[in-house]
């Protein structure tokens, strides 16, 4: 049981460290940005342009992930992560459970929308969407 706090934990540092380091980058002295996730970086950096421009709306990134480059990287990132704890369960069922959790909190509103603007009605994660 003590897994399941140790993996929202560990679900939320981790989400913040890919945040500021990979998607950010971090500020070189001689001038710009280097990060270890180059795409993903720039992917970033226009979402935030997006936002800015737009009322502080992406409807572009969340409305429809699944058909842009930049919503199947967050997904496959963030399932990818996920995945990596499978390794582990055998010793930590819980933490793993939870980091499934997790990704299906992070990745359930992305895909109910996507399912929403095509107007089609699916269970997933045990929400039932319909028009």
């Amino acid at each position: 049981m003590l897994g399941i706090p140790v993996a929202l934990f560990c679900a939320n540092g981790i989400e913040w460290y890919m945040h500021k380091y990979a998607l950010h980058g971090v500020q070189q002295p001689e001038g710009g940005r280097k990060s270890f996730y180059k795409l993903g970086m720039k992917n970033h950096w226009s979402h935030h342009r997006r936002v800015r421009l737009d009322k502080y709306r992406d409807d572009e990134l969340y409305e429809l992930p699944l058909e842009n480059d930049a919503g199947r990287a967050e997904i496959k990132g963030v399932i990818f992560l996920a995945g990596m704890t499978t390794l582990v369960f055998p010793i930590a069922p819980f933490f793993t459970l939870t980091s499934y959790y997790s990704v299906g909190i992070i990745t359930t509103p992305i895909v109910n929308l996507t399912l929403i603007q095509r107007g089609e009605r699916r269970k997933f994660l045990g929400t039932t969407i319909t028009i």
